[in-house]
């Protein structure tokens, strides 16, 4: 006979949670066959430990904005086909996220849709494979008749991004 484990979504913590020297891993509670949630070792509430993680900051530098000519004329109505590279952006602009919950002021609404999930990749610390810098993504917006392509970098404090030697 199996047993199965049930997992319950809000015992789940964010990877920026604090490190593992910190935390009581209680493993599975035997009477609801739950994995029991991560306690801190402090005396702090709920609430006020919510509100103690840190995410680190972004930065989003707009590095390309491309046109696809080629698409345009193949697919787009003539009175559409006039149109020259995304005019939201420009090259170089550079936006520093420090609230995730709410879309950086001039930023496009479709773009920010697009790359949230890497922002948020690399805000609470993963790296994406086989770039040169850790915390460090490339991405792009979907409008692939004239996309903008991103780099998203994490900024945390006193640490600045490392390069991964080459192989």
């Amino acid at each position: 006979m199996h047993h199965a484990v049930r997992f319950a979504p809000e015992q789940y913590l964010p990877a920026c949670s604090p490190s593992a020297a910190e935390l009581d891993l209680t493993g599975i509670d035997e009477r609801t066959n739950l994995i029991r949630p991560c306690e801190l070792k402090s005396h702090t509430s709920d609430r006020e430990q919510n509100m103690s993680l840190e995410i680190p900051e972004c930065k989003i530098t707009v590095l390309r904005r491309t046109l696809n000519q080629g698409l345009i004329d193949e697919y787009l109505l003539e009175e559409y086909g006039n149109i020259g590279p995304c005019e939201l952006f420009e090259e170089g602009q550079e936006f520093i996220i420090q609230d995730y919950s709410s879309i950086p002021s001039g930023f496009c609404v479709s773009a920010w849709v697009d790359i949230f999930k890497d922002v948020m990749l690399v805000a609470s610390g993963g790296n994406m494979p086989g770039m040169k810098t850790k915390g460090t993504v490339i991405c792009g917006c979907s409008d692939w008749f004239r996309p903008v392509i991103f780099k998203i970098e994490r900024r945390e404090s006193g640490q600045d991004n490392e390069e991964v030697p080459s192989r």
